[in-house]
């Protein structure tokens, strides 16, 4: 248990601890599927208490914060959050690992919110803990929304040639730093029934991210005591039961505490 959290938890950490790291994670345009869930559910939110997960240099505050009448944003990177205390003096952040978020008063969020595939970046004991602590902060009625690296993805556990070559990634694809980590890291991968755990594009290929199907994802969902009300697409739809989800890296959801 010991070396997967190294293998995976604190090497990705480690990723993000970089001040030049922190600065590309500031870009305030909210996903596809981001803005559709703050849209859809901005009553979750809006004159309520919100947790943010993993929020990084604030790029999803200001979404947040102004509606909200008690806002915090958490962040294991200090990097990170000097950025976000800057932007955002008002608000109201701490430097917190989400593995002690069970330290927190229970049942005082009504909205919880884990975008750009934060939990994606825990083992599978770990997150599985994440997402109980993240049931007891909530209020009854109170809501979780996330994204998650998709397993179904065509691409899952490729080489960084194996994408489409676009202009904004055909320089990682080919820079030797890319394979380099995409080989030394590939010896963390594991498969397993209900997710896998694989070496993943990000800064050229240092991270060890967890995926998970649809299916797998609703299920997890469900033994922590969350109700699943729906899954979105990258591109914002509402994904149909069943429907393939191949072409989607990421997906996100939304629970809520019965």
């Amino acid at each position: 248990m010991k070396h997967e959290r190294f293998d995976t938890t604190d090497r990705n950490a480690a990723i993000f601890m970089a001040p030049a790291v922190a600065k590309r994670y500031g870009n305030p345009a909210p996903f596809a599927a981001e803005a559709m869930i703050l849209l859809r559910y901005k009553e979750t939110f809006a004159g309520k208490r919100v947790l943010d997960l993993g929020v990084g240099a604030g790029r999803t505050t200001q979404y947040l914060a102004p509606f909200a009448t008690d806002y915090l944003g958490i962040d294991v990177s200090p990097a990170m959050l000097a950025l976000a205390r800057a932007r955002y003096p008002n608000a109201r952040f701490a430097d917190m690992d989400l593995r002690e978020i069970g330290k927190l008063q229970q049942e005082s969020f009504d909205f919880i919110f884990g975008p750009w595939n934060i939990l994606s970046a825990f083992n599978h004991d770990e997150r599985v803990r994440i997402i109980k602590h993240v049931h007891n902060l909530l209020v009854p009625g109170g809501m979780f929304a996330f994204s998650v690296h998709n397993r179904d993805w065509k691409h899952a556990g490729g080489h960084p040639l194996s994408k489409p070559l676009r202009p904004r990634n055909v320089v990682d694809a080919l820079h030797p730093m890319s394979w380099v980590n995409y080989l030394s890291r590939k010896k963390h991968r594991r498969e397993e029934t209900d997710y896998a755990i694989l070496n993943d594009e990000a800064h050229r290929w240092q991270g060890v991210f967890y995926y998970i199907s649809p299916h797998a994802q609703l299920r997890q969902l469900q033994s922590c005591g969350f109700e699943f009300l729906e899954a979105l697409a990258e591109d914002g739809r509402t994904l149909r039961k069943d429907e393939p989800t191949d072409t989607n890296g990421t997906i996100h959801y939304v629970g809520r505490k019965p």
